[in-house]
């Protein structure tokens, strides 16, 4: 092979992987993750979700306040970017209840845009040294509540 065809390989391998990139980034590839139906605790959605996906969580009263992060218990850590809406629409329908034990929502260092919708948490605690802010904790992120 040439030095120009070995060139002009060369960039368009280059193009490729950089469509391939934009491509597994894109919003458009975004996609639910229901609780319960596709995914049993809002943890295990959370495990499957990239940026862009949305935990979508079925009415319900859910108390799965066992995920350990960081030394303190959640009922979900939520990835950069990834939105959580009940899906009624309804946040009394949809109701995420930590019992005392730890806060319902870590979110640490989540750089994209994300929402939090539609539900009620209720029944958290904070612990110290980070002791503030029952329900979630959120640190180097900018979570947006709407009807909470």
């Amino acid at each position: 092979m040439q030095i120009s065809q070995r060139v002009t390989v060369f960039f368009a391998l280059m193009a490729c992987f950089s469509v391939v990139s934009v491509l597994e980034t894109s919003p458009a590839w975004a996609r639910d993750w229901v609780v319960p139906d596709q995914a049993p605790t809002i943890q295990s959605a959370m495990d499957s979700c990239v940026t862009g996906d949305v935990v979508v969580i079925q009415p319900g009263l859910y108390e799965d306040c066992t995920h350990l992060s960081n030394g303190a218990l959640h009922i979900a850590v939520l990835p950069s970017g990834v939105s959580v809406r009940g899906a009624s629409g309804d946040p009394a329908d949809v109701v995420l209840d930590a019992n005392y034990l730890g806060r319902c929502f870590e979110i640490r260092n989540n750089t994209a845009d994300f929402s939090i919708e539609d539900i009620t948490m209720r029944r958290g605690r904070a612990f110290t040294p980070l002791g503030k802010g029952g329900a979630v904790f959120a640190m180097f992120s900018n979570p947006v509540f709407r009807n909470c």
